[in-house]
């Protein structure tokens, strides 16, 4: 990274799944290595943990945050992981703010806060419900509003935000736009195509709330499969790492090649194609409501599959902001491939200077190098 002290710097760390097996940082030698280049490269203005920290579909919101020593396999619990980072660290000031932005397997973390603003906190004050109009499709929380601030040391709890659906870092340059990604992902609201729903539609405020509640139906659905090990076990088994339904998925694809967009209904391991780029656009102007000025660069992860590209590469017929470039960027994930243990991103901000996202990994010798 770039020594120059007035750089902003950004760590984003995204689909961390804490409580599952498969992840990565259950092996002491990755959270080593990504504690060491924490360390080396502090200090960070934020260090941002873009959705899917928890994996509270298929574990419970103890073992995620607690973790689990009395299994063959140990579970790292995030309370432990950012005890080793400050550890590490060794200083709290070394990381400015924490922030949270929850994804579709830790929705249930924006569902708890939200359901505190918009009905529980209306109905302890005497207020009627609808007071606050619901559903509450984007907020903010910080320290101990925010419960998840539990988790972290007291030197730090202060810093740590809980914001939905996503976190702009604000830049002379382009602003840069944040989140997870699961409102990209058309198989989490009943196969609808983001782009054919919002497209002349007759109500826009209308379409984007059923979209919004589609995806909550799916995270309620999804979350409770983890109150019982037997339903985590069969869940896992059929959507998890490795899964049954992507092999099941593949072989009727090399069987039939003109399979039909059933097969290909999820985004899970596939590259920033036009598609997805299409509906970054979607997102941003009617969900964000970008009218104008999108950011100019956009992050988020989701897919598990690390990349970048540029809306410029969207065909002209079928681009919203005809004069404007978004750089795409996926943060990857900590699922292990053939070649990675992990992979995440960083973002360094230096006045007069075009953002600097880099793309890096770690290796499977447990070295963090650029992607």
């Amino acid at each position: 990274m770039n020594g120059n002290s007035k750089s902003e710097r950004y760590l984003v760390l995204s689909d961390m799944h804490f409580g599952t097996a498969e992840v990565s940082l259950n092996d002491p030698g990755v959270v080593d290595e990504l504690c060491r280049y924490i360390s080396v490269n502090k200090p960070w203005k934020a260090i941002i943990f873009s959705g899917d920290l928890l994996d509270l579909n298929l574990a419970t919101l103890t073992t995620a945050l607690e973790g689990n020593n009395s299994t063959d396999t140990r579970l790292l619990g995030f309370r432990e992981f950012t005890k080793h980072v400050l550890d590490r660290l060794g200083d709290a000031l070394s990381v400015e703010n924490w922030i949270y932005i929850p994804g579709n397997h830790d929705y249930w973390v924006w569902n708890t806060l939200s359901t505190q603003v918009a009905c529980l906190s209306v109905l302890s004050s005497g207020s009627c419900m609808g007071s606050i109009p619901s559903p509450l499709m984007q907020y903010k929380w910080q320290g101990n509003a925010a419960f998840i601030s539990g988790v972290f040391p007291a030197s730090v709890r202060d810093r740590v935000v809980v914001e939905y659906p996503d976190h702009v870092i604000t830049c002379n340059e382009g602003n840069i736009l944040i989140t997870h990604g699961h409102y990209l992902d058309w198989s989490q609201t009943e196969f609808e195509d983001l782009c054919k729903s919002l497209k002349n539609c007759k109500n826009q405020k209308d379409a984007v709330r059923r979209i919004f509640i589609q995806t909550a139906q799916y995270q309620a659905v999804a979350n409770a499969v983890s109150f019982t090990s037997r339903t985590r076990r069969f869940i896992d088994l059929l959507f998890g790492p490795g899964n049954l339904k992507d092999k099941i998925i593949k072989y009727f694809k090399n069987l039939f090649k003109n399979a039909s967009a059933v097969f290909n209904s999820s985004m899970r391991n596939k590259t920033i194609d036009t598609k997805q780029l299409m509906f970054i656009e979607y997102y941003l102007k009617y969900f964000r409501n970008y009218e104008v000025e999108p950011p100019k660069h956009f992050i988020f992860g989701h897919t598990h599959k690390q990349g970048s590209a540029s809306t410029k590469d969207i065909p002209n017929a079928k681009k919203i902001y005809n004069d404007k470039e978004i750089k795409v960027f996926n943060a990857g994930s900590f699922l292990a491939d053939e070649k990675t243990w992990a992979a995440f991103l960083t973002v360094e901000i230096t006045p007069g200077q075009e953002p600097k996202i880099s793309l890096l990994n770690i290796s499977k010798d447990y070295k963090v190098v650029q992607t």
